[in-house]
């Protein structure tokens, strides 16, 4: 049989690559939990990540075991879909916002209601707390409520946007808010004024998700025309723009170090970045359904993905990156 190798040289660089795309498009065994019978619209991780949250559009909350994959509690938290659940900075509460217009605080001891906020006309689609958790951020339709957790009390409301909001995230220093939208803008907000101190837009296209990174440097927003936007929050320049998903990408995590960004897809995949460089150190393929909801635990450990098909898979970072890691040195 013909060898169809020009020579040695050819041998090693078609092998080179050949093992160069098995690093970045890999498949691991993840833990896998039927979740829900309904989409996952909302997914966190505990503080101390030994348990996993999800919210669904069957209006149920469930906890699991990040181990065992076990049901730890499940209960009826509201009465339309949980768009968004967040831990309270101190680990008291998980916050959970809905379609039904309704935030719910949750005593995670006892799993029961301790507070109800109201005040928004449309549904909840994202929660966020400051870095001093002294505040949260609601997003709704064409609006941004501020709320002092304590009191309860909504103490501002941005106005700015014309369509859903999909997502907000607060400066590390807590000075700002940014906030996405189906209107094809990116707002960035004076927290103490109100006014909105930039705008970033993108014709025709929604903006889906965004998040600052830790240290505060950069400011990162998806898209639903498949990329991935890098901006100097000095400048607002243009940094990078990352290109590795074929769909709409619906969901940005931040590794709480600052070493990862985690993108998820409508193309059923994953794709974990290098923050310092900006380029895919690896692409979770073979992801059951559509990517609704990527989260990292606060240890660093798991990633999680929550899927259209109500399932739950998380992913051990070590076996993921450490392992290639190692072969590569």
């Amino acid at each position: 049989m013909k060898s169809i190798f020009k020579n040695k040289t050819h041998y090693y660089v078609i092998l080179f690559l050949f093992l160069s795309i098995g690093n970045l498009y890999a498949q691991y065994e993840p833990l896998i939990i039927q979740s829900h019978l309904n989409e996952i619209t909302a997914l966190t991780f505990s503080p101390d990540g030994k348990n996993i949250v999800s919210g669904s559009s069957d209006e149920l909350i469930k906890v699991w075991d990040v181990k065992s994959g076990k049901e730890v509690k499940s209960f009826k938290a509201h009465s339309w879909v949980i768009n968004a659940v967040v831990y309270s900075p101190d680990g008291k509460y998980l916050v959970s916002g809905s379609w039904d217009k309704t935030i719910k605080f949750w005593d995670i001891k006892t799993w029961t209601e301790s507070k109800k906020l109201t005040g928004h006309k449309n549904g909840i689609v994202d929660l966020q707390f400051s870095p001093d958790g002294k505040t949260l951020a609601s997003s709704s339709w064409e609006d941004v409520k501020l709320w002092d957790p304590s009191s309860g009390k909504n103490t501002k409301t941005f106005s700015g946007h014309s369509n859903w909001i999909y997502s907000v995230a607060f400066s590390p220093d807590g000075r700002h808010l940014a906030s996405a939208s189906g209107d094809n803008t990116l707002h960035i907000w004076q927290i103490d004024s109100g006014k909105i101190a930039g705008t970033f837009t993108e014709p025709k296209k929604l903006v889906t998700a965004v998040k600052y990174t830790p240290d505060g440097k950069y400011i990162i927003y998806a898209t639903s025309k498949e990329e991935i936007i890098v901006k100097n929050v000095k400048t607002y320049d243009v940094e990078k723009k990352l290109k590795a998903h074929t769909a709409w990408v619906t969901s940005l995590a931040l590794s709480t170090d600052g070493k990862y960004l985690a993108s998820g897809s409508k193309d059923s995949s994953v794709v974990i970045w290098d923050i310092n460089s900006f380029l895919p150190v690896k692409k979770i393929i073979g992801i059951n359904d559509i990517v609704n909801e990527v989260t990292f635990s606060v240890d660093g450990k798991n990633l999680a993905v929550g899927t259209k098909n109500g399932l739950v898979e998380i992913f051990n970072l070590e076996a993921v990156l450490v392992k290639d890691e190692k072969k590569n040195k």
